[in-house]
């Protein structure tokens, strides 16, 4: 009996040192994100819980909260726009910390790397890039089978993407204007993730702007692109009644069609953000522009499967909740 009891106790304890030493150096991880894709990286490898510091605003965003639902009592370090409070970040005794790829992200790096704290500068402008950062950050944390099913999920949602649009021909696709979050004549260059997401989803990206990242246009250059639909980003402080009644965009073929749409999913987490879940906004934005390619094709099941899959948290009631 006692040798049973022996054993239970090895087992469990053994158990409990495998959860909590996830890292590849064997220490419990203690996390600081900087911006909020670092952030969506962590939540789909399911390492919220070793979070100690996070960027602003990260207690706005209900997947989050959903996740972790002290989030909004972690301190806050600053963020990308804000830039970095080195001493708060410094106080939390990191053991890993994933940092912007900008001058102030890559001289914070240097910094941590002579106090022998780890960090990644993660790049996130393409699906590519965001699958190398799911694998990269896994590596950090001892994350990677967790990483194997983030990476094959949006590959399979791709593939899904790709059955349904495949047959499109050039001249059958439709413009798509995405405007950003900071203003509707604010729009992205051929260089950004938003691009590859219009491109991929079987419909041409009515931006003609070839290199750089944001940029403001005219409504004179929008008139001229005059795009078959328009979608404004799902954290847009504007509504899709502004610019429906927008007096210099009446003569805009969406608006007369009445074909502007707010990207989802702002009652859980925006899918034109860089982040695993771009792949749902792809797959939103081909379903809103080519129902008949999906007549037989529930969204809302695969929304779910998905949610469940990577989060393990129900699409259905998440939404309901917030």
């Amino acid at each position: 009996m006692k040798n049973i009891l022996f054993c239970l106790l090895f087992f469990l304890l053994y158990s409990c040192g495998k959860d909590l030493e996830n890292s590849s150096n064997g220490k419990i991880p203690r996390i600081v994100v900087t911006y909020r894709s670092a952030s969506h990286i962590v939540a789909a490898l399911d390492m919220q819980k070793y979070l100690v510091g996070v960027h602003n605003k990260t207690d706005t965003i209900p997947l989050f909260k959903e996740l972790r639902h002290d989030i909004g009592s972690l301190p806050v370090v600053g963020d990308k726009m804000a830039g970095l409070n080195l001493e708060t970040l410094l106080r939390l005794d990191p053991t890993f910390v994933i940092l912007y790829p900008n001058n102030i992200g890559f001289q914070t790096q240097k910094r941590l790397e002579s106090l022998k704290i780890s960090s990644e500068v993660i790049h996130v402008e393409s699906l590519k890039q965001i699958q190398d950062s799911v694998a990269k950050i896994a590596k950090q944390l001892g994350a990677e089978e967790k990483a194997k099913i983030v990476i094959e999920e949006m590959e399979r949602v791709c593939h899904l993407l790709a059955e349904h649009t495949s047959g499109i021909k050039e001249s059958q696709k439709l413009s798509l204007y995405l405007s950003s979050s900071v203003s509707f004549f604010n729009t992205h260059s051929h260089e950004m993730l938003q691009h590859e997401m219009i491109t991929k989803s079987g419909l041409k990206d009515a931006s003609s702007l070839v290199y750089g990242g944001w940029s403001n246009i005219s409504a004179e250059q929008l008139m001229a692109w005059n795009p078959d639909i328009i979608v404004i980003s799902g954290s847009a402080p504007f509504s899709v009644e502004s610019v429906l009644n927008h007096p210099r965009l009446a003569g805009l073929k969406a608006v007369q069609k009445k074909k502007v749409y707010r990207m989802p999913e702002s009652r859980i987490a925006v899918w034109d953000f860089p982040g695993p879940d771009v792949v749902l906004g792809m797959l939103w934005l081909a379903h809103l522009a080519y129902p008949e390619n999906f007549k037989n094709f529930l969204l809302e099941k695969e929304l779910e499967n998905y949610y469940r899959k990577i989060y393990n948290v129900s699409y259905k009631k998440i939404i309901e909740k917030y």
